[in-house]
């Protein structure tokens, strides 16, 4: 099992005036290190408005559209991971007349051959006769969504061929409430989330991480 990289973030989703986000409004706000060369920041603008403009530095890359704020850990360490979420309370704090009605810290996890234990979960009482019938499934999909305490989890897993995907996406409801925006991004959530995800990768389907050094805590 390895972490597949674009599955991690933490995106908040909303009414986002992405006016607002000019280099010279952003910068010093979100990368306060993008004069020194090891913090380079590289700024991608679309040329069509329906694609995010992206701000990129070696740790976080933010991608900012109409509908959302997307940050995502250039690697999955707890300091980038940190950082996206110090960055998402940053903009909630200094915007907090933005209406936001979904957080989601989503990770992503991947593992080439999934074992029987897994595929079970996608048996199928209809198979052969859709077969029959010449329809040939490319992939199937489980979703569940669970509560625990205060958390939300939505969990997709994804089976293509011997291929399993899980995708958790920890969601909050935010209703346009920027204090409970707030509060699902409190220090140091995502990396207790994190190891929820890793925890029930190992201990409830029995799959092993096998790129554990990229979280080593720094």
């Amino acid at each position: 099992m390895k972490r597949r990289t674009a599955g991690w973030s933490v995106v908040l989703a909303g009414f986002w005036n992405r006016a607002i986000f000019l280099p010279e409004w952003t910068l010093p706000r979100l990368f306060p290190l993008h004069l020194i060369a090891e913090h380079k920041v590289d700024i991608e603008v679309a040329l069509l408005s329906a694609l995010p403009l992206i701000y990129r530095d070696p740790e976080v890359a933010m991608e900012i559209s109409h509908g959302f704020l997307n940050f995502r850990p250039q690697v999955l360490n707890d300091v980038c991971l940190n950082r996206c979420e110090q960055m998402a309370r940053d903009m909630l704090v200094t915007l907090p007349d933005t209406p936001v009605h979904a957080i989601g810290i989503n990770f992503g996890f991947q593992e080439a051959h999934a074992p029987a234990s897994v595929v079970a979960m996608f048996s199928e009482v209809d198979s052969g006769q859709l077969g029959e019938r010449g329809w040939v499934t490319g992939e199937r999909r489980v979703v569940r969504k669970m509560t625990h305490g205060g958390d939300t989890l939505l969990l997709t897993v994804t089976l293509t061929g011997e291929m399993v995907d899980f995708d958790f996406n920890f969601h909050t409801d935010a209703s346009g409430s920027n204090a409970i925006a707030q509060l699902s991004v409190t220090e140091g959530r995502i990396v207790r989330l994190r190891d929820i995800a890793l925890g029930l990768l190992q201990e409830t389907y029995n799959l092993v991480i096998e790129d554990e050094n990229v979280v080593d805590r720094e």
